[in-house]
């Protein structure tokens, strides 16, 4: 076993997203809200933010991805600590040149119906995240490296030629290139490990609620789900019993939804809920306790999108005056101004377009004003409104409040609009969830 395999001593998570690496999951905690969870009578109780209609692990992103690993396992994963860890992998070794690497899976490894997890389905799970019908957000950031992963991905092979399965128990995957952080960018569950016989269909391509309990709904992880109502907003998942991992000291998660982030709080105080899948509250820690938001570092982002194609966003010195008038800091501070969050600048991801030697903005009022001057408005009088929607959330809301009172106070802009639904108007401003290679935490870049 190498030193790779063993987990090389000193390279964590945290290292490999200093370098760019991109993997921006947590292996099994539940999102923030989870802290003081205690489930007395084995019952973790989680309110969700969102009726999700579509809960397949195979999406790479929204919020119902945060309990991916409540029921399905990943290739290997990272502990609080930062510490790597094997899981269906037990060892993955490279070549001399890092261009080729072996993973051996866990004879002990099994899906929730008995049946031994092999190379096979291993494969078969990174081809059908990578194909394009599945929509995969994030599969980019984990295969991308891989042989044969662009004619996956641009639709015209169901297979990657990098992907080799000598015996049922390893797989081997070649690179285009060294990548010496490969087996890292494994360990999450971006793409977890799925019954590929179950889950693809003689095209390659997804079956459609293949993961319900209807139609078998064979996990790989600790728990397997064993009730759904989406129009409802429920799901409940009990016991994996032949899961191959430690035994949950859990008996059963039950997951609502609960839409309104105040309503939620109020519940979660009440006991009626022990953890919350996201909660995006300005006053989370003075309402529930600072410890209820305690976790690992997850670098991800709240951040504000500005729509380059609206006026008078398609100037780009007025794009750029309005994110140099913002202070962060007091963002940040008018957001959470307990915590948990912590302002970022860029969060380095593997995706299209991003900027490995990106500076945020200084916050610098004159500058900003003298841009917005040169602008081809001229000025604040003749901007026309700025319409800013999706300010749905507390904390959102508060974000947006300051954001507009800087700009009146920095750049005289009276002219402010907010709408809760992003749906209701296309708007140059809008507000999102996710883990941005472009966008700073409660921060802006221009496009």
């Amino acid at each position: 076993m190498s030193e790779f395999a063993q987990g090389r001593s000193g390279f964590t998570r945290r290292a490999a997203l200093l370098a760019g690496a991109g993997v921006v999951v947590g292996a099994a905690a539940l999102a923030a809200g989870a802290g003081r969870a205690r489930a007395a009578d084995g019952v973790l109780r989680i309110a969700h933010p969102v009726f999700d209609m579509d809960w397949s692990p195979l999406r790479g992103g929204g919020a119902h991805q945060r309990q991916t690993s409540l029921w399905w396992a990943s290739p290997m994963y990272f502990d609080e600590n930062n510490e790597i860890h094997p899981y269906v992998f037990t060892s993955w070794t490279p070549n001399d040149d890092l261009t080729v690497w072996t993973f051996a899976i866990d004879p002990k490894a099994v899906f929730s119906d008995g049946s031994k997890i092999t190379a096979a389905d291993v494969k078969g799970s990174f081809e059908l995240a990578a194909m394009p019908s599945t929509k995969h957000q994030r599969v980019n950031q984990v295969l991308a490296g891989v042989v044969g992963y662009d004619a996956v991905t641009g639709g015209g092979a169901m297979e990657m030629e990098g992907i080799a399965t000598p015996d049922e128990a390893t797989v081997v995957i070649t690179l285009t290139q060294p990548d010496p952080i490969f087996f890292m960018r494994l360990a999450n569950h971006l793409v977890p490990i799925v019954k590929a016989s179950e889950a693809r269909d003689d095209n390659g391509e997804e079956v459609t609620e293949w993961w319900s309990p209807e139609s078998g709904g064979v996990s790989s992880g600790p728990f397997k789900l064993v009730e759904l109502d989406l129009d409802g907003g429920f799901l409940a998942f009990e016991v994996n019993e032949n899961f191959f991992g430690p035994k949950p000291k859990l008996s059963r998660v039950e997951i609502r939804t609960v839409e309104d982030a105040v309503t939620a709080t109020a519940l979660l105080k009440k006991g009626e809920f022990d953890a919350h899948t996201e909660l995006v509250t300005s006053t989370i820690a003075q309402d529930l306790g600072a410890d209820f938001a305690k976790g690992p570092i997850i670098p991800t982002s709240r951040h504000f999108w500005l729509d380059a194609s609206k006026k008078p966003m398609d100037d780009p010195k007025v794009r750029q005056a309005l994110i140099m008038a913002i202070d962060r800091d007091g963002l940040m501070k008018a957001s959470f101004p307990d915590g948990p969050h912590e302002k970022a600048d860029q969060i380095l991801n593997s995706v299209p377009g991003v900027d490995p030697a990106f500076e945020p903005y200084p916050f610098d009022p004159e500058g900003a004003k003298k841009l917005l001057s040169e602008s081809s408005y001229g000025g604040p009088e003749r901007l026309p409104k700025l319409m800013m929607v999706g300010i749905s959330s507390p904390a959102n809301e508060a974000a947006a409040q300051y954001m507009a009172e800087q700009w009146r106070k920095n750049l005289g802009i009276t002219a402010v609009e907010m709408k809760p639904q992003q749906t209701a108007i296309r708007a140059p401003i809008r507000p999102t969830s996710r883990s941005s290679a472009t966008t700073s935490a409660r921060g802006c870049r221009t496009p």
